[in-house]
């Protein structure tokens, strides 16, 4: 990377060609400094009797170069976070991207050990008993068309109330939480 790197910054960035027909030290450590100090800044205040061309690359080899090392610098990331590339670039079969998905897959099961053993670590380095930390992944339903399909469905079959708050990621109510509801409207409709 650090080669491809180099490579653009030396034969794809554009180049200064400056001149100067004096002989004065002075004025030669201006330019240089001037010329080093530079960055992204466009407006630059030149000595007398400097002559300054820019001479672009083939704008076209420039762009590749640059467009590679943006591809190349992607996929190395991509690799490094998902184990893979398959899964999100475009060009691959069914079956290649089912099989990095399932590589995918193991990547992450990884790093939820990893991070659920650092938390862990932290928990009982402030105090906290913990024995295992459990990451829960729920996948992203659209409610309400959800909702309407579960109630269709209550109509012919009896569902679970306990599946029904599995699934749209209700946590289920302690028992004592149940009679107290069930004794304040018992309550209520004695009252009326």
């Amino acid at each position: 990377l650090g080669d491809y790197a180099q490579y653009a910054e030396l034969y794809a960035m554009p180049v200064q060609d400056v001149s100067y027909k004096g002989n004065d030290p002075a004025v030669q450590q201006q330019i240089e400094t001037i010329l080093k100090d530079q960055g992204g800044n466009a407006a630059r205040i030149w000595p007398e009797g400097v002559t300054v061309n820019t001479t672009n690359s083939a704008s076209s080899a420039a762009k590749e170069v640059y467009s590679g090392l943006i591809e190349y610098c992607d996929s190395q990331i991509s690799k490094l976070v998902l184990g893979q590339t398959m899964t999100t670039d475009s060009g691959a079969s069914y079956s290649q991207s089912v099989t990095h998905k399932e590589q995918q897959e193991i990547v992450f099961a990884a790093d939820r050990k990893f991070v659920g053993n650092k938390l862990r670590e932290l928990l009982e380095l402030h105090g906290v008993p913990c024995d295992e930390i459990v990451f829960q992944q729920v996948e992203a339903i659209d409610l309400k068309s959800t909702a309407e399909a579960m109630k269709a469905v209550n109509e012919l079959i009896e569902i679970p109330k306990d599946y029904l708050y599995g699934l749209f990621g209700i946590p289920l109510p302690k028992t004592n939480e149940i009679n107290e509801t069930n004794y304040e409207d018992q309550g209520t409709e004695e009252m009326v």
